[in-house]
């Protein structure tokens, strides 16, 4: 349960509710993550405008390289929610393979199936995430010399720095992890850690097997 009071789909009324139809109609189910601001819908509402200018396809980078990004900060932060349920966005738009996501979380230095771009792109959302204060003007020119204007450069920042903040959001409530997202077991016991983001129907599977996170550099 998560630890502060959200507003379910049964409960829903008016903003909220047309909210989370919306939702349903586009992903098939409403992810706990847009739940994190029921109490407030208006701001609900503002944060969903606000994904959908920056993800979700508002970036000039498309969709498999939003994922790696929400993938890769998640690993780095070690938040289970966003590794488990973005692992699985990642999955379906390369193929399905939950084996790459897998090694995608653990060590993306070790992914050939990422191009120079992404690999790029991987660095850098990993040294934002970790250390932002040691970023400097040669993390951003290491984008531009792989091919990024400032546009794509600015959103990649923004993807990155949008991740770091609701998965804080998301750690600091107990927000659980859908049921919806444990479709691949490589990709759950590569990117969950420990076993606060768990919800009780997955407890008796994944409790006590899931990992530490990647090891702090």
């Amino acid at each position: 349960m998560p630890w502060i009071r959200i507003i379910d789909e049964d409960e829903a009324a008016g903003p909220l509710k047309e909210l989370y139809d919306l939702r349903r109609r586009e992903a098939g189910f409403v992810s706990n993550a847009y739940k994190v601001a029921s109490l407030k819908p208006e701001l609900a509402w503002a944060m969903e405008r606000f994904r959908k200018s920056i993800i979700f396809g508002g970036s000039s980078l498309g969709r498999r390289r939003e994922e790696i990004i929400a993938v890769v900060q998640a690993a780095v932060a070690k938040c289970s929610y966003s590794g488990v349920s973005h692992g699985e966005m990642l999955r379906s738009l390369i193929g399905g393979d939950g084996a790459k996501v897998a090694q995608l979380g653990r060590d993306w230095r070790a992914c050939d199936w990422l191009d120079d771009q992404e690999r790029a792109i991987c660095a850098f959302v990993e040294k934002l995430t970790r250390s932002q204060s040691e970023l400097t003007a040669a993390d951003v020119q290491s984008l531009r010399d792989v091919g990024f204007d400032d546009e794509g450069i600015l959103d990649v920042t923004l993807v990155a720095a949008y991740r770091n903040y609701i998965t804080r959001v998301l750690d600091a409530l107990g927000i659980e992890i859908n049921d919806e997202s444990f479709q691949s077991p490589e990709i759950v016991e590569a990117l969950l850690v420990g076993d606060r983001a768990l919800p009780a129907s997955q407890r008796e599977r994944w409790g006590g097997a899931s990992r530490t996170g990647p090891a702090d550099e």
